[in-house]
């Protein structure tokens, strides 16, 4: 199995968007997406803390609940995205992890996304859940789309706290890479300016980010016996429901201009 911080760096170069779509391209510009995502990643995390300011929001990408429902009920890449991967990865056993990452992915997602049912005349039918809980996992599911995202949401300060609580179950190598980044890149900024201090909304995201986590113990050993058991037979049935995302994370009471505008513009198909 490759390195942590290389399979998770190229899973996220290659993108679980493109190889649930079937389309993963695995190239030179993949590959050097991969190897620069640590620097990129060190990059933003000093630019974030060198200013006092917040960058603008950005659009959040179109998000399909129906589709999405479809894709994590599977519970594994099925035949076409399996054979779209492999033929896009020749080499087997990276082929295997990164299909074993996408399949973590999936353990993890399926019992956190919503599903709501309605009166039938012969049962309850499915119906599509209220936009709260869609807004509550779409936020999450995003970090698994693109880890990256995470930063995205720290420089307009409109991360929550579940956010890092995915990445670091999903991504944990390149969760590590971003607290060290925090700590290394602290130490350079107080050393250019002794009496330097980030502003307080950004300490206090920054901290949220470095604090320990309180993880679902019984969440977090479901998705890491994922690799444990790749040759098992599946379970039946599916995996226990549990409640869908966090909370928003409130640095103070002032809100910034991405928080600001990520309330209430999130949980509808197609933003």
């Amino acid at each position: 199995m490759a390195d942590e911080l290389d399979l998770e760096s190229l899973f996220a170069a290659v993108g679980l968007g493109p190889i649930l779509a079937g389309t993963p391209s695995l190239n030179k510009g993949t590959l050097r997406k991969a190897a620069d995502l640590p620097r990129e990643l060190r990059k933003r995390v000093l630019r974030f803390m060198s200013s006092d300011t917040f960058q603008p929001a950005k659009d959040m990408p179109e998000f399909d609940y129906d589709q999405v429902l479809r894709l994590v009920s599977q519970g594994k890449l099925d035949d076409a995205q399996g054979r779209a991967l492999v033929a896009a990865v020749p080499d087997h056993d990276l082929a295997r992890d990164l299909s074993g990452f996408a399949g973590k992915i999936f353990v993890w997602a399926n019992p956190i996304l919503p599903r709501d049912t309605q009166p039938g005349l012969v049962g309850p039918l499915p119906s599509t859940p209220g936009a709260g809980s869609i807004a509550d996992f779409r936020r999450v599911w995003q970090v698994a789309l693109d880890p990256m995202s995470v930063l995205d949401d720290l420089e307009d300060g409109s991360l929550a706290d579940d956010q890092v609580m995915a990445l670091a179950l999903l991504y944990p190598a390149i969760y590590g890479e971003l607290k060290q980044a925090i700590v290394d890149q602290d130490a350079v900024m107080r050393a250019r300016r002794k009496t330097w201090e980030p502003a307080p909304q950004k300490a206090a995201l920054l901290q949220m980010i470095r604090g320990e986590q309180q993880f679902d113990p019984e969440l977090a050993a479901s998705v890491q016996q994922m690799y444990a058991q790749e040759q098992a037979p599946p379970q039946q049935g599916p995996p226990p429901k549990r409640g869908g995302g966090g909370r928003k994370a409130q640095p103070s009471d002032a809100m910034t201009p991405g928080q600001a505008a990520s309330t209430g513009a999130t949980g509808v198909t197609n933003t």
